[in-house]
């Protein structure tokens, strides 16, 4: 727990700071100081107080910029909405999405015809055939798919 938490913590908070310092996690509400509305998630009968809580791995937190509540949705409970800022460097958000080649697209439909499906399994067995044979199994899988590509160009 950071320094800018609530005064006093029951047990649960003390079972809930010993479970986040016995797996090395960082309860993020503390860390950051904000105004007390900014702070608390519960509020009911003029008590207030932090119950929940957003918890990191020590790989996670040096990335969370802030963390507070929100006050702006009204919903029908007695918690407040809790929200993490966190920045994370471009090679975790860096999606690419990989495009198809041509040689990627299978007809595997045109297989259901019994007659391509015949020609193909004797055309794939000719090429195996005359491929020769090794006892390492990355030259059997090149092997094979080299066979097999060439069989699916002619599909």
């Amino acid at each position: 727990m950071g320094t800018n938490g609530e005064i006093t913590t029951n047990s649960n908070g003390h079972r809930l700071k010993e479970f986040a310092s016995v797996k090395e996690l960082k309860i993020t509400n503390t860390f950051f100081r904000h105004k007390e509305i900014h702070k608390m998630t519960w509020s009911a009968r003029g008590y207030r107080s932090i119950i929940d809580y957003i918890v990191t791995n020590n790989k996670l937190s040096p990335f969370v910029n802030d963390t507070k509540v929100f006050r702006g949705y009204d919903v029908t409970t007695d918690h407040y909405l809790l929200i993490s800022k966190i920045r994370l460097p471009k090679k975790w958000h860096t999606f690419t999405k990989r495009s198809l080649r041509q040689e990627e697209i299978f007809r595997v439909h045109l297989l259901e015809d019994p007659s391509i499906k015949l020609l193909y399994q004797r055309r794939l067995e000719q090429n195996l055939m005359y491929s020769p044979c090794s006892r390492n199994i990355d030259v059997e899988r090149q092997t094979l798919k080299k066979s097999y590509n060439k069989q699916r160009m002619k599909l």
